[in-house]
């Protein structure tokens, strides 16, 4: 069936597939292909389109078989294939017969079936057979009716599959018998599959034909048997039967007169105890010593002797009979003959029985193992709801309720440490053998053993061939090898807590697995509850010392806050000075500054009252006489400035009518990389200074 099929892993089920099919070609003269077809969607579940398949052909060529492997209808659905039809109808399917071609045996007439394959429900694949037709030639030319008749096997479509006349091969009904298939409508009638005959006259003759449709399964298109016969062979038949029956009849009156006499005289007295036995047998009555006495060899001996042979198979039946009543369900009986239906009835009866037994023990023993399931269940949660203080203690609780609960001779407890994120390892937290518990702590890295690799894999592993490196039991009488193990992974919302490992002198039943698995869920469970809180109190104790610490920091951070008030309120007074002595500084001075090339590019209001400058208008080397612009740009003056260095100059300016005198101070302004970039101009005004001392001179 295909749900065994489907246990057989892919490659090796092809291969099974591919070894089938090349056996029963070799093994069949009259197949000339065998083909299996896949839906690309069963073989591949993720692909979403609905078409494309996968065909695996073998194919006779000669004396050759050949193999090929094709991926079809990759683009679409073909909906005018045959494979499209079944596929779309799911039933049987047999083709109109056709020549091979590129074949050796290109003459070959064939036909082909396909079959359709189902997995619970659903159209999977199409099997198919390529046959060949020209054996039923032969067939057909040893059925002869009648005379002159003609018997023709026809394709659905109206093509001739096989003529007793060896003829029309291939060719279509209306091409052969034109009149026959207007004048009745054949290729219509044999393509709905109806039965049906009549006369049509062609070529000046009158024919006779009867038109019996084929069915093979539930295919939609049966074939049909065609039997032709000319109307006068019909009628010197039924002549000759009329005869030979006239000259039977009077022989059968004469042999009649001579059977009543016999059997007047020596067939009464038999028939008369045979009689009366079927009717005791009719009661129910019939005993193995009470049986009829055999005095002849005829037929009426022959009767007698089929009367006890039913005496006894009667007797042998009810004891039978009476044995499935009390029970013994193995009781033997043989049957009479393959058409013996009574004897059938009560073999089938017995295997019911059987199987009905069968079924109750087998309901009787899931019912226990529910229960027990149902009871361990039950049980655990009664460890599972302890309030462990450890996981150590968490993990023997239930390594050891499992070793006892389940008949294994040890297990261990695996969790996944990684209360330090930076270094994540595996801990066995806890061991239980033989009634105590040993202590072995031991780190196990992420990537290290079979427990590592239960947790990556995310599932159970499950090992009868345990190899000889592994660990053994160590008991009261020795050193012995666990024949199986088990490994269990604790999975928890899609994130695996741990292991836990269980071992065994025998191998583990199907229900008891399934008992750990459910067991392992509900473990996983309680243990990221207990991991959670642990790590919660971790960061609980954690968070509390960080207060501490931050505490201590406040009463350093407010000693430093009063200190940097204190210093903050005498910067804001020494602020307030330079600000003051700034805004001084500008009414007094006069600054300006320069770029580079010596134009003036800016000026504060004491510099342009100074001077009348109402604007600037970047003139360049400005002498302040005037504010009239110098070519001075080879000047050493501007040399100096220009390579860093700072200058002062003196000079005078009349301004309505008035002169000013001022000294001025210009200073090379940097980049950052050093480099003169621009110049500032301090001016102060001197003219009261230059009054003083030339009175002096005075």
């Amino acid at each position: 069936s295909m749900v065994a099929i489907q246990k057989i892993p892919f490659d090796s089920r092809i291969d099974t597939q591919n070894e089938i099919l090349n056996k029963t070609l070799e093994q069949n003269e009259h197949f000339m292909a065998l083909w299996v077809s896949w839906e690309l969607s069963y073989l591949e579940p993720s692909l979403m389109q609905h078409f494309g398949r996968q065909r695996y052909m073998y194919k006779k060529n000669g004396g050759t078989i050949s193999f090929s492997n094709d991926a079809l209808d990759l683009s679409g659905e073909e909906t005018n294939s045959t494979y499209y039809r079944v596929k779309l109808t799911k039933t049987e399917e047999v083709t109109p017969p056709f020549r091979l071609t590129g074949n050796v045996q290109d003459s070959i007439l064939v036909t082909t079936i396909m079959v359709p394959i189902f997995v619970n429900e659903r159209l999977v694949g199409v099997t198919g057979i390529d046959v060949d037709m020209s054996r039923y030639d032969g067939i057909l030319s040893r059925v002869r009716p009648v005379a002159m008749s003609e018997v023709s096997l026809l394709a659905n479509n109206g093509s001739f599959i096989a003529n007793s006349m060896n003829s029309w091969h291939g060719k279509n009904i209306a091409l052969a018998y034109p009149s026959f298939a207007e004048q009745a409508n054949a290729i219509e009638k044999i393509k709905s599959g109806k039965e049906f005959s009549g006369y049509y006259s062609e070529q000046n003759i009158e024919y006779f034909y009867n038109v019996t449709p084929i069915r093979f399964g539930n295919q939609r298109t049966p074939w049909s048997l065609l039997i032709r016969v000319p109307s006068s062979s019909l009628s010197s038949k039924a002549k000759e039967s009329l005869y030979f029956a006239l000259f039977v009849g009077l022989i059968g009156l004469s042999l009649l007169a001579i059977v009543i006499t016999i059997i007047a005289t020596y067939i009464s007295k038999p028939l008369k105890q045979m009689s009366h036995k079927l009717k005791q047998i009719e009661q129910g009555v019939f005993h193995v010593g009470d049986k009829l006495a055999v005095k002849s060899k005829d037929e009426l001996g022959l009767v007698a002797i089929s009367v006890n042979t039913l005496i006894d198979t009667l007797n042998s039946t009810a004891e039978f009979a009476t044995r499935i009543g009390k029970g013994e369900l193995d009781a033997k009986y043989q049957l009479l003959s393959p058409q013996d239906r009574l004897g059938k009835a009560l073999l089938e009866m017995q295997s019911n029985l059987q199987h009905a037994k069968t079924e109750e023990e087998t309901r009787k023993e899931n019912e226990v193992q529910q229960n027990w399931i149902q009871r361990g269940i039950a049980d655990s949660g009664v460890i599972l709801r302890q309030n462990a203080e450890s996981i150590e203690d968490f993990g023997f609780d239930i390594v050891r309720f499992l070793v006892k609960y389940t008949d294994m001779n040890q297990g261990a407890f695996f969790y996944i440490n990684d209360f330090d994120p930076a270094d994540p390892h595996i801990t066995m937290g806890a061991a239980y053998a033989y009634d105590k518990r040993r202590i072995k702590h031991r780190r196990i890295e992420m990537q290290e053993g079979i427990v590592a690799r239960t947790i990556h894999e995310r599932e159970t592993i499950y090992m009868t061939n345990v190899p000889e490196s592994y660990f053994k039991i160590t008991s009261g009488v020795g050193e012995r090898l666990p024949k199986s193990i088990i490994l269990l992974p604790l999975i928890f919302e899609n994130e695996v807590f741990g292991v836990i490992e269980l071992a065994s002198f025998e191998e583990i039943e199907s229900y008891k697995i399934y008992f750990l698995e459910q067991l392992a869920e509900r473990t996983a469970a309680f243990l990221a509850s207990l991991k959670r809180n642990l790590k919660n109190k971790i960061l609980l104790d954690k968070s509390r010392n960080e207060i501490d610490e931050l505490r201590k920091q406040e009463h350093k951070m407010s000693r430093l806050y009063r200190e940097a008030s204190l210093e903050l309120h005498d910067t804001k007074l020494a602020l307030w000075d330079a600000n003051l002595m700034a805004n001084s500084v500008q009414n007094i001075l006069g600054i300006a500054w320069y770029n580079f090339d010596g134009a003036l590019t800016k000026a504060n209001d004491t510099y342009r009252e100074m001077f009348s400058v109402t604007e600037v208008l970047e003139y360049k080397h400005v002498t302040l006489d005037g504010i009239r612009p110098e070519e001075i740009e080879n000047q050493p003056f501007w040399d100096k400035l220009r390579k860093g260095i700072k200058q002062k100059r003196h000079g005078f300016v009349k301004v309505k009518e008035y002169t000013l005198f001022y000294e001025e101070t210009l200073s090379p302004v940097f980049d950052e990389k050093g480099i003169v970039i621009s110049f500032i101009s301090v001016c102060i005004d001197i003219t009261e200074y230059v009054s003083n001392q030339a009175k002096n001179n005075r």
